[in-house]
């Protein structure tokens, strides 16, 4: 601007001060283009571009920033934040706030936040904005922000598509039936499921530690075959490409199925690999049974027909071979077919169990015993030195299976003693009651207190149950001395913990004096008549005396035509119904059940008259009973 110049008070020029900015125009044009290649830059990157002047409350926001948000690049934006903070998710709204004030305050001189914004067309942006303090104040406030803002929407959506994946993995790693185990390219743990843990009994915080080395020294000590397992996960790590499975077997008896796979990276970088274990302990035993049910017979555990004759084959090639011998016998066992009539199939089946059982523990080790079908049965003999080893084998094959077998299970059966056999037992085999009370076979003591019954048998005999004989209840109604025998053994055969059975029920009134008194089962012609299997069956199956019961007695029944010489032809009409007993004794099916006396259930059990074959008298009874 020029000045008067005056002199004496009067002007005689002006003067003119030139000062030269041309350095000062050329540094303010450096800057302003270096700006500007900046924010073209920023701009070309896809960065918006904004800028904050606190000294003029000015805003600036770049072409970039404002399409980012759906504007024209050309739009006007009102000074301010009140119109941007109106954007801001509300969610979002007070982080943004908070940012912004410590920016003011003079916080890092550069920040970043994250924040949803509303684009123009109503969706929500994921806004990155990074500002930097370029300018300041004399109190150390900023006079002027710079920032940029990048849309990182699909960034956030690759985020939340990548935690959905790999919380649906771990839930698959964690549901899954195998257990898992990634480790990286140095082996280091870098992820594995509980199943693992729980599958090896590896602790959680040794897994957690993610050093292979101890985890590998935990299930090595587990497995049947240490080495084995060790040399093959050695030479995988070794071997970074190498895939594949093997079966492991466990100390404890457990089968697991290992399978390793290879992890790559998108351009086939090698990152680590995985290891999966499957329990296959149940697989492995049914492949077991299926192997079992080809070469051994089902019912008897032994070897069947095809496995026998590819013995005999292979044992005919060693013969031709080495010029040695061997034999083959083969067994039937007679009137096995009276076995399964009488008894039925399941009878049937335990014999033929028991029959293998005898031939497998009277044969040498090195010797084949099997099952052919039905009751035949086959050994080879191997190596021996003549026809009379197959002899000597043979007799002992048929003197073992000559021995008794007890089918006929022992829990099921109740032998009747007559006074007779008791005291023939005691006095020739001291300990065979108590041996046969071993087995489980119950005894009983039939028609106590005749002939030459005593109280003593109570003590000195291990008896289940007493029969009172006929003679004493057919008195007990019309005699006070034959009830009060009757209604002492009720009560001595309750304090012994005996079972007690009333023999000859005929009336209701000998039934209801039992009942008072105590008795629980009972039997006689007042139930039924003694019956034949083939009408017992249903009556068993169904479980009830009413409808079978003959409204008639002893007497009545003499008078219709069923007495004495009756019953023996029926007993011996009932000879079809022969049943197999041990030795020299046989039997027949002849007498009724007994009746519980607490309701109209029958106690499921069938009785047989017991003879000896050098004797035609009966020697006692044997009650077949199904228990419930």
């Amino acid at each position: 601007m020029p000045s008067l110049l005056l002199v004496g008070g009067r002007p005689i020029g002006f003067t003119v001060q030139v000062i030269d900015i041309d350095r000062r125009k050329q540094v303010e044009q450096a800057l302003a283009e270096t700006e500007n290649r900046s924010k073209y830059a920023l701009e070309s990157a896809g960065l918006g571009v904004w800028e904050y002047d606190f000294r003029r409350e000015r805003d600036f926001f770049s072409a970039t920033w404002k399409t980012m948000r759906g504007l024209p690049g050309d739009a006007e934006i009102a000074d301010g934040q009140d119109e941007w903070l109106a954007r801001i998710h509300p969610d979002d709204r007070q982080h943004v706030l908070d940012e912004v004030k410590e920016h003011k305050a003079g916080g890092a001189a550069v920040r970043t936040t994250e924040y949803r914004e509303r684009h123009r067309d109503g969706h929500w942006l994921w806004i990155q904005g990074r500002a930097t303090t370029v300018e300041w104040l004399p109190d150390g406030s900023p006079a002027r922000i710079v920032g940029t803002d990048t849309d990182i929407t699909d960034l956030k959506n690759a985020e939340e598509k990548l935690q959905f994946a790999n919380m649906l993995l771990n839930i698959q790693m964690e549901t899954s039936r195998d257990g898992i185990l990634v480790v990286d390219a140095a082996a280091r743990i870098i992820s594995y499921n509980r199943r693992f843990a729980d599958m090896w009994g590896v602790p959680l915080e040794l897994l957690q530690a993610n050093d292979d080395a101890p985890i590998l020294a935990k299930v090595t000590s587990l497995v049947k075959n240490p080495a084995a397992f060790v040399d093959r996960v050695r030479y995988v790590y070794e071997h970074p490409e190498e895939r594949g499975h093997d079966e492991v077997e466990t100390r404890d008896g457990r089968w697991l199925d290992r399978h390793t796979g290879v992890l790559h990276t998108a351009a086939g970088e090698y990152l680590g690999r995985v290891w999966f274990f499957r329990d296959i302990t149940g697989r492995k035993a049914a492949e077991a049974q299926i192997l079992k049910a080809a070469r051994e017979d089902g019912l008897t555990g032994i070897a069947n027909r095809a496995v026998f004759l590819e013995e005999v084959h292979r044992e005919i090639v060693t013969v031709r071979r080495r010029a040695a011998d061997f034999a083959v016998l083969y067994l039937d066992l007679d009137q096995f077919k009276d076995v399964n009539d009488t008894l039925g199939h399941l009878a049937g089946d335990e014999l033929l169990k028991a029959v293998a059982m005898r031939l497998r523990a009277n044969i040498r080790g090195t010797d084949i015993v099997a099952r052919f079908g039905g009751e035949e049965f086959a050994v080879m003999m191997a190596n021996i030195s003549g026809p009379s080893d197959a002899s000597a084998l043979a007799d002992k094959v048929i003197a073992a299976i000559a021995e008794p077998f007890l089918i006929l299970p022992p829990s099921k059966l109740e032998l009747e003693l007559t006074e007779t056999v008791l005291m023939a037992a005691s006095r020739d085999h001291n300990d065979v009651l108590q041996r046969l009370r071993d087995r489980g076979i119950r005894l009983a003591i039939d028609d106590f207190g005749v002939g030459y019954s005593s109280l003593d048998y109570l003590r000195r005999f291990p008896v289940d149950r007493i029969k009172v004989a006929q003679a004493f209840v057919d008195s007990i109604a019309t005699e006070p001395g034959g009830a009060a025998i009757v209604r002492a053994m009720i009560g001595l055969a309750r304090e012994l913990g005996i079972d007690l059975v009333a023999e000859g029920v005929e009336t209701n009134d000998q039934l209801e004096l039992l009942k008072a008194w105590g008795c629980r089962d009972a039997q006689g012609f007042y139930f039924a008549e003694p019956l034949t299997a083939e009408f017992l069956t249903p009556l068993l199956a169904r479980g009830r005396v009413s409808g079978l019961r003959p409204a008639f007695g002893k007497t009545a029944a003499r008078r219709q035509g069923y007495g004495p010489r009756q019953r023996r032809r029926r007993i011996r009409a009932l000879r079809a119904h022969a049943v197999s007993l041990p030795g020299e004794w046989y039997g027949q099916f002849v007498d009724p059940v007994f009746w519980r006396l607490t309701g109209a259930r029958a106690a499921p059990a069938h009785r047989v008259l017991v003879y000896r074959r050098d004797r035609p008298h009966r020697v006692g009874r044997l009650a077949v009973r199904h228990r419930q």
